[in-house]
């Protein structure tokens, strides 16, 4: 049996690209953080400035949008086909919304990528399915 490796481009082309941990949705209750990590990639031949922007909307109404900054600034750089890692917090003041954080490539200044999660409220049926035990 013979294995070739076969190198694949999926991002050519592109000019950035943005990934990051959190699931399509959370429960999430107003105020409170959200930790995640954003990977912020640079698939191309020179280095590109960046800003992440966050939006939150409930159907097509735009309720907030807001820069993310990234080390104190709102443009980062990242070096040519290489990534960033961004460790940090989210915090807003409304659930049952849906949060977008687009990647903006400063060049152009368009929004090149983007990620998406809705946000839900708890409920009362969701705390009921809760269960916990005691270990004392």
């Amino acid at each position: 049996m013979r294995f070739e490796v076969m190198q694949i481009s999926l991002m050519a082309g592109k000019q950035g690209d943005i990934f990051w941990d959190l699931a399509p949705y959370i429960v999430y209750t107003p105020g409170f953080d959200i930790g995640c990590n954003i990977y912020v990639a640079n698939p191309t031949d020179t280095e590109k400035e960046y800003a992440l922007m966050a939006r939150l909307s409930r159907d097509t109404t735009l309720i907030s949008e807001e820069a993310l900054p990234v080390y104190g600034y709102t443009w980062f750089k990242v070096e040519p086909g290489d990534f960033v890692t961004l460790k940090g917090a989210l915090r807003f003041t409304d659930s049952n919304v849906d949060l977008t954080v687009s990647l903006m490539e400063r060049e152009t200044g368009a929004a090149i990528d983007s990620v998406a999660t809705r946000l839900i409220a708890p409920t009362t049926s969701a705390l009921k399915s809760c269960t916990y035990s005691r270990a004392w």
